[in-house]
């Protein structure tokens, strides 16, 4: 192959990663948190710009089409702690971070220009924060609740006295006096203290702090 026919082949690879396919760009932004998780959640990101799939878009959108992922994360309404990579690269680059850590490596401290760069975007205002928050909650813990012989269901208020009158009983008192171990550590505390006498400078300082003048003991 000669050198003008590989040229004219590397001419048809950039023109081809250029080529924007029907229906793109996308103008409109992601409306709700959901959205961006769906996006985000596929084996390819679609790049919203030319339609190509990938599964690392911040690479593709850097090299063909000259914008930093921030800038394409604010154009899109994606939050900015969330990559533009799909879940199995995402999970991948997870995990090699893991094992480095567990090897013993720690992430380089992040100083000048970095550092600041680190700052804005903490305070930049995170898109979908209330939605964000509500979908990362957890499910209440079960409360065993009793149920009375007529049907209804006992309060909170009731089982709070329940659990009350259990843990202030006169049993209860008794087992966390006969804790294992519970004489031994108090007879060591005590023999710590044992003859610990505070200093006349220290009684000075006390009293002149108290008083504001400077202390003598009685002779």
């Amino acid at each position: 192959m000669g050198k003008k026919e590989s040229l004219l082949r590397s001419a048809r690879k950039r023109a081809a990663r250029r080529k924007v396919l029907p229906g793109f760009p996308i103008t409109t932004p992601f409306q709700s948190i959901k959205e961006v998780r769906s996006y985000l959640s596929r084996d390819k990101v679609v790049c919203l710009l030319c339609g190509k799939s990938y599964k690392d878009v911040s690479k593709h959108i850097r090299r063909i089409h000259r914008i930093t992922p921030d800038k394409y994360r604010e154009q899109y309404n994606i939050p900015w702690t969330y990559g533009i990579v799909c879940d199995s690269t995402s999970r991948a680059y997870s995990a090699a971070i893991t094992k480095r850590m567990d090897g013993g490596w720690v992430p380089p401290m992040k100083i000048g220009e970095d550092h600041d760069k680190m700052i804005r975007a903490k305070k930049r205002k995170e898109i979908f924060k209330s939605e964000i928050a509500i979908a990362n909650l957890k499910p209440a813990p079960a409360h065993n609740l009793t149920v009375a012989p007529d049907g209804t269901m006992e309060t909170f208020t009731q089982k709070r006295e329940r659990l009350r009158c259990k843990f202030g009983s006169d049993e209860h008192k008794k087992k966390l006096r006969n804790r294992p171990g519970l004489k031994e550590r108090g007879a060591a505390m005590g023999k710590a203290r044992k003859g610990k006498k505070q200093s006349m400078a220290h009684l000075k300082k006390r009293m002149k702090a108290i008083h504001g003048d400077v202390w003598e003991p009685e002779a």
